[in-house]
């Protein structure tokens, strides 16, 4: 039974898990063969519309709902059929919203600099990672944190609500999502 991994969008997003399985961009493998399928990647691109996390649209995101809708029904098949998931940059941010999460629907820091140093805490090391975003995950309940950035990089934060705040305490880069067989990063690692 062959491995395969579905990346949604850029098969360049596939390319960290080359080893693991066979990697395609065509969707259709989880509707005609979803015991051949190992794991869907959800990748970058446009913001998560925030009616999608219970969020009000301040004008601070770019969103696709036509592309929200349509990956919205590929998570829910992945559930359905067991099938394993990951996030990449975007596609983290659409997991912890499917997962129960919310957004910071933009702050400052990541877009600007880019490359920046995060915590991985399975290991406790610090590494350089490529991560060029304005929203800032906020994790549900049932999500774990796994990677963060080792140091604040914004003194304020516009949250899912539309309200300037500045009291996040970490923010997240990275995140597990047991119940639902998923994980993700919102650095680049292709």
């Amino acid at each position: 039974m062959p491995n395969k991994i579905v990346v949604v969008g850029s098969k360049e997003y596939g390319e960290p898990l080359r080893d693991f399985g066979e990697i395609t961009c065509d969707v259709r493998e989880l509707f005609q063969n979803p015991e051949d399928v190992k794991l869907l990647v959800f990748t970058g691109g446009e913001d998560v519309h925030p009616s999608f996390y219970r969020g009000v649209d301040c004008g601070a995101s770019f969103t696709n709902l036509n592309r929200d809708a349509y990956e919205k029904h590929l998570f829910k098949v992945c559930l359905k059929r067991g099938i394993k998931m990951t996030g990449i940059c975007r596609g983290f941010q659409f997991l912890n919203v499917m997962c129960g999460g919310r957004m910071y629907q933009h702050f400052l820091g990541h877009a600007i600099f880019g490359r920046h140093l995060a915590y991985f805490a399975y290991n406790g090391e610090t590494v350089p990672v490529s991560s060029t975003h304005h929203q800032l995950v906020e994790l549900g309940p049932e999500a774990t944190p796994l990677v963060w950035s080792s140091e604040k990089r914004s003194s304020y934060y516009i949250d899912a609500d539309g309200e300037c705040v500045n009291d996040v305490e970490k923010e997240i880069e990275g995140a597990v999502f047991p119940r639902f067989n998923a994980f993700g990063v919102q650095f680049h690692p292709e």
